[in-house]
């Protein structure tokens, strides 16, 4: 599954993330999300931010690629 994160300040960066999907889910479901496809059609960058801070809280390993903005 695909997300984005950009913080839309003046010389940050863009990140492209990819998480597994199950493990995805996972996460949304522990934190109180029961509709994944809602959420991701509404997520907010600091919404990527919490999944990727709850990866690497797990030890779970995800996609980043980074871009310049």
């Amino acid at each position: 599954m695909f997300m984005e994160l950009v913080t839309w300040e003046e010389g940050s960066n863009v990140y492209q993330c990819w998480f597994n999907k199950k493990k995805l889910i996972k996460v949304l479901n522990s934190l109180g999300v029961s509709n994944w496809k809602l959420f991701l059609y509404n997520y907010q960058a600091d919404d990527t931010q919490m999944v990727m801070d709850e990866f690497e809280k797990r030890g779970w390993k995800y996609k980043k690629e980074t871009l310049m903005f």
